[in-house]
């Protein structure tokens, strides 16, 4: 073999393992060094250079030494655009927009404008359809002729309204698609300091009942039994356009990405660097702070709390979130999370647990598949679903 063939330390360098080399020839680079792949074979070639026996006619030293520099600058290219690629993040896409009575924020990775156009109509659709104080709405219309005659319904529409009645028979009546009358009633938001006399309480629940909504997917048409009845989809109407919104997105191929609307918020797979995302839930008494943080993937995070919409009056708190057994604001808790893949489901369940309070609704909780609750009691207390214990990826904060 020619003397200066291929040093043993060389061959140690570029060995694939073994007892100088244990890793292979990777364990050789300078660490954070992120191109010892082209620096490696320059050195390679330059041993060619040196070492590769002499010729008789210099043309094929010659022509060999092209080629290996060839080699090695297609190397170069190569490893700098993949390095480039490594350190590179996709930037995200982010729009803002005011609907459904709330901000509408999309951050989505690897979005097109067309894709987050498509997600805000969707979401834009959903609340035209259901609007009740619009009289164009499906959900206008269906309260406008209640007692009279029914009224042809959307797909989407119809379908919230079984969700709704579904989820009111789940939570035996805790969550109820009919308290429009009552809501209208007291006016939170509207209304300054308005509190009404129980006469005009009871009179406004006479109207509530899901028994008295009839649906008819045959002829896709919904019915009020009663003169009067008003449907409201405000406690998950949000979540189901969010949902619609998500769906949108996927079809578009978007894989990472967070849509929060007002306290409805639903994450699209991972973050870009393959972590969950972290979501805070707000303090109720503390508009600067969080009580907790999740981390989460594919699912939705809804909140309700008393501190949305409400008014004091001699040191009581009044806010829109009614026990319909009552007809007066619910008081068990101030602040209810619910983590879950649908966004409909959460919406209507973190009313109806939030009604029920920590112990029933916590039961609640319990008994439904992959379903998690973040619970605040009007004393502080902090109470975790089993499973979200469980699996370790929630942080409660100080109070």
């Amino acid at each position: 073999m020619h003397k200066g063939r291929w040093p043993d330390r060389e061959l140690a360098r570029f060995s694939l393992g073994g007892p100088h080399d244990p890793g292979g020839a990777l364990t050789a680079r300078r660490p954070g060094h992120l191109f010892w792949p082209v620096t490696s074979l320059l050195r390679t070639c330059g041993l060619l250079f040196k070492s590769w026996p002499d010729y008789p006619s210099w043309p094929v030293t010659v022509a060999f030494r092209i080629v290996a520099l060839g080699l090695a600058v297609s190397a170069l290219v190569f490893s700098s655009g993949l390095c480039a690629g490594c350190l590179r993040r996709p930037a995200p896409l982010e729009r803002t927009e005011f609907m459904m009575d709330t901000v509408v924020t999309v951050k989505a990775f690897g979005a097109s404008q067309e894709a987050l156009s498509e997600a805000f109509d969707v979401m834009r659709r959903v609340d035209a359809l259901m609007n009740r104080y619009s009289e164009d709405s499906d959900i206008g219309l269906l309260n406008l002729h209640a007692g009279r005659e029914p009224v042809r319904l959307s797909d989407d529409t119809m379908e919230c309204l079984e969700e709704a009645i579904r989820y009111a028979k789940i939570s035996d009546g805790a969550f109820d698609p009919t308290l429009g009358p009552l809501i209208d009633l007291w006016g939170i938001g509207k209304r300054a300091d308005f509190i009404p006399s129980r006469e005009e309480i009871e009179r406004a629940l006479k109207l509530r009942g899901i028994d008295k909504i009839v649906l008819d997917p045959k002829t896709e048409t919904g019915f009020l039994k009663v003169e009067g009845m008003k449907v409201d989809l405000g406690g998950i109407a949000k979540g189901f356009a969010v949902d619609r919104a998500a769906l949108a997105l996927k079809r578009r191929g978007i894989r990472s990405a967070i849509i929060d609307a007002g306290g409805n918020v639903y994450v699209i797979g991972k973050k870009p660097d393959g972590s969950e995302w972290r979501v805070g839930i707000r303090h109720p008494r503390k508009s600067d702070r969080m009580i907790a943080v999740v981390e989460v993937s594919d699912t939705a995070v809804v909140t309700s709390g008393d501190y949305q919409r409400y008014f004091e009056k001699n040191g009581v708190r009044y806010h829109h979130i009614f026990d319909p057994a009552t007809g007066e604001p619910a008081r068990k808790l101030i602040s209810c999370t619910i983590i879950c893949p649908s966004s409909t489901r959460a919406d209507a369940l973190s009313t109806a647990v939030f009604v029920l309070g920590p112990d029933l609704g916590m039961d609640l909780v319990e008994r439904l598949p992959d379903v998690e609750a973040v619970l605040v009691t009007p004393r502080g207390e902090v109470l975790v679903s089993s499973g979200l214990k469980a699996a370790g990826n929630v942080r409660v904060l100080p109070w």
